[in-house]
């Protein structure tokens, strides 16, 4: 059974950034493929004999399906990189609240990430830092020696 986050959208900061550089890489090449349809029509349709306003409504009218279809796929886009963001986003959001538990003073729990995760290596990296710290912590209560009362003479 594959265990997946409910909540896709995880850190504003980042996958925002991500949605917006794509919705403006789109927006630029919708910009360049309303400029190159009616160049392209000039020269292999009608020449420089019509004038350029029935030039933009012929062509850009006979490209309909194809603007309809580019406005039908900028959700698919924004939706599959945030669901792809996700495999990166999901994993700093669990450590950087397990490292705020952590330093509110709650006992360490391994992190592990889920199976399409990135950065398994990170969780693992962390999961023995942690370890090796909490060992060092108890060596060194070890061998820190106990306060003597002090008598009053």
């Amino acid at each position: 059974m594959i265990n997946r986050r409910k909540k896709k959208f995880v850190d504003r900061k980042v996958q925002g950034r991500l949605i917006l550089g794509i919705a403006i890489h789109w927006l630029l090449y919708f910009v360049l493929i309303l400029c190159t349809i009616p160049m392209w029509h000039i020269l292999t349709v009608s020449g420089f004999s019509e004038p350029f306003p029935v030039v933009l409504a012929e062509s850009w009218g006979s490209m309909t399906p194809v603007f309809l279809f580019l406005a039908a796929v900028l959700p698919i886009f924004i939706w599959e990189t945030v669901k792809f963001s996700n495999r990166f986003v999901g994993p700093m959001y669990r450590l950087h609240k397990t490292i705020r538990s952590i330093n509110a003073g709650e006992p360490f729990q391994p992190i592990h990430f889920r199976e399409d995760d990135f950065w398994h290596d990170v969780a693992d990296d962390f999961n023995a830092m942690m370890k090796k710290l909490s060992e060092n912590e108890v060596a060194a209560a070890e061998e820190a020696p106990e306060e003597e009362e002090l008598v009053e003479v």
